[in-house]
């Protein structure tokens, strides 16, 4: 968990991408933006995804690290419904 807040919040790594709906382009939203809601103007906040699909919300559920879970729900504002596959977690 120290570990994510240091690259969250003190080094400033993006863990959600803005989709501005132009030709699939996107923008890093800076993480120090905690707005709960899921859209910023036209477009649609989601997490960041490895080559292999998953987000940073699915590995903490399917490792069941509840602190970062925690962290990323609430303080983070990233979304539940995101989680493609519950049964993974």
């Amino acid at each position: 968990e120290k570990l994510l807040r240091w690259l969250v919040d003190v080094q400033f790594c993006p863990i959600k991408v803005v989709s501005t709906g132009n030709k699939g382009k996107s923008l890093s939203l800076k993480p120090g933006n905690n707005s709960s809601t899921n859209g910023v103007g036209n477009g649609y906040l989601h997490t960041l995804r490895t080559s292999k699909g998953r987000s940073v919300l699915s590995i903490a559920m399917s490792t069941k690290h509840v602190k970062i879970l925690g962290y990323l729900v609430n303080e983070k504002g990233v979304s539940l419904y995101e989680i493609k596959d519950v049964m993974e977690a």
